[in-house]
């Protein structure tokens, strides 16, 4: 599903919606970049997601340290 938004010089630009089944959204407009545009999400969510990325992250870390100090522990 597209739709529209307008800037304030009356250009459009086209949101394609996600998959999700909500029937509103909130979408966040910048002005200053008015191609750019996002659609908002849950706070919890992106906490969550964050927090394992950087899990994740430090995991590789830790494996990496590991593949290199091995030999001299």
């Amino acid at each position: 599903m597209l739709s529209p938004l307008t800037d304030t010089n009356g250009n459009e630009y086209l949101q394609e919606g996600s998959s999700n089944s909500t029937p509103h959204i909130q979408v966040v407009y910048d002005p200053q970049r008015p191609a750019r545009h996002i659609q908002r999400k849950w706070l919890p969510f992106v906490v969550v997601q964050y927090f394992f990325g950087s899990l994740a992250a430090l995991g590789l870390l830790a494996l990496g340290l590991w593949g290199v100090l091995a030999p001299y522990i």
